[in-house]
Order: C-alpha cells, then structure tokens, then sequence
C-alpha cells in the first residue's frame, strides 16, 4: 500500500447518493446519481492510495511494473453530520417525534463526494464516484473554563465504480466544467448546467443601482430574476438591481435545463 498520505482544510464539500442498477440479462451495472447536496461544517479530509506496484522480474530485471488501483481509504473529519446523511447515506429512520433510531438492520448507501482544497493554488474541485462511509463515533467532552469544539471523524473507502473502473475527477479553474461542478455528478461530455452571478454580496444606497455579472451554461440560456423582497430592491429581466428602501433582500438568477432548474443568488444590502 502507499502511504503518502495527503491532507488540507477542505471547502465546498458536496455529496450525491449513489443507485447502481443490475440489468439482470447482461449482468452489467450502471451508476446514476441523485441531487447533489451541500455537507457543511468541513475540517479536513485525508485519504490514503489503496493498491500496489509489483515489479515483475524477467532476464534477471524489473522487466515490467504490475499497478493495481483499488482505490483510496481515508478520513472525513467535519463538524457534525447532517440529518439528512444519518437518513438518507446511513438508512437510518426518524419517527413522528422526531426521534432518529438507528438498527443493526440500516443499509448504508454509496455517495459521490466533491469537494476542494483552502489554499490549492490550481483551484481544482474534486469528484470520488463511490463513497462508503463507515459508522462514525459519538464524541462528548466535559469543559469547565475552556470551551473546545468537537468534531465528527468518519472512515471512508473510495472504489472502483464498476461501470468503468472511475475512482475520481477533477477540473480546473477556467474549465468549461467548473463552475457548474456542484449543480450535478460530473457525467462526461456534456457542459454542466449552471448559473452564476457575482459579488455574492452588493452593499447600495438608497437611490444607487447595481447591473450583475452572470454566466450561464449551456450557452444561449435565459437567465430569471427574482427578489426576495421588492421593497427593498428590485431587479430587471436584465439583472439590473434598483434600491428602494433600506433593509436586506436575496436576488435568486435562474435558469431551466430539460426541466431541471438551476439557481443562484446574491444578497444585497440597502443601506
């Protein structure tokens, strides 16, 4: 096994949960993903190569490398974990109380899982196609004068997907695929629906006025705008915001793909 292991401060962790279908004539899987969902909280992520090179010898030499890649094994370490994983990913249930159970019984589901690095000067964003993740421990402390917070830290194996043998991507800032990576699982070929409008965050005056900067993917996309609240700033068919009054509002852009709808916002400030 090699042990060069890697870990950084992770952001933009996202998950998909997995359904590997059998067609029961052939025999032949096919992966396909669900809606791909933020897991807040990341601290860090740290992940181990499973797999060897093996040197065959022949005529009294390494007459060539054998490489076998089963994959990564690591460990996801974030501040807690969702509802919606101990549901969803971990299977377990929740009653009309509110009690969540978990059962020897629970079936644990595979995730895709995306994310990237704080500080990676190449700003790439990454794809592992099939996750497992481990039961993870319940962590408590007592504090007197010092108040420290805990962390959740989960195993992990990251395999082959047995449709193709992937184990992970990863794109580049200025690719075509990046700024959609986390609107769904990267699927090859195809440009990732997105929108995107920037600042995230505008502060105006009263009578100021503020024209967005959006992109969109496919090209050729119309692109909705929507305020939260009008009387606090609107916004054109154009994405030209207009102050009203003082207060906060969202401004949500929109696009529609194959009858999937695709969003993104900014909040401004009317001071």
């Amino acid at each position: 096994m090699n042990n060069n292991k890697v870990k950084f401060g992770l952001t933009n962790v996202h998950y998909a949960l997995v359904t590997e279908t059998v067609n029961q004539t052939t025999g032949e899987i096919t992966s396909s993903y669900g809606a791909v969902k933020a897991w807040p909280g990341a601290v860090n992520l740290s992940f181990d190569p499973n797999g060897e090179d093996t040197p065959f010898r022949a005529d009294d030499s390494d007459y060539y490398m054998l490489s076998s890649n089963n994959g990564y094994t690591g460990t996801y370490e974030c501040a807690d974990v969702p509802e919606d994983v101990e549901l969803n990913v971990y299977g377990q249930t929740k009653d009309a109380n509110g009690v969540i159970t978990e059962k020897s019984s629970d079936t644990k589901k595979y995730i895709a899982l995306m994310f990237e690095f704080k500080g990676d000067k190449k700003k790439r964003r990454f794809l592992f196609y099939r996750v497992m993740l481990s039961r993870h421990p319940v962590n408590g402390q007592t504090t007197d004068t010092t108040i420290a917070p805990s962390t959740d830290s989960i195993s992990f194996s990251a395999t082959p997907r047995p449709d193709d043998e992937a184990v992970k991507s990863c794109v580049f800032q200025g690719d075509a695929a990046y700024a959609g990576w986390y609107s769904s699982v990267y699927a090859g070929g195809a440009v990732i629906p997105y929108v995107d409008i920037q600042p995230k965050v505008i502060n105006i005056g009263t009578t100021d006025t503020f024209d967005l900067s959006t992109a969109a993917a496919p090209s050729g996309q119309t692109v909705s705008y929507e305020s939260s609240d009008t009387g606090v700033a609107t916004v054109s068919s154009a994405g030209k915001i207009a102050a009203v009054a003082a207060g906060d509002c969202v401004i949500t852009a929109s696009i529609t793909v194959d009858g999937v709808d695709y969003t993104d916002t900014v909040t401004v400030i009317v001071a």
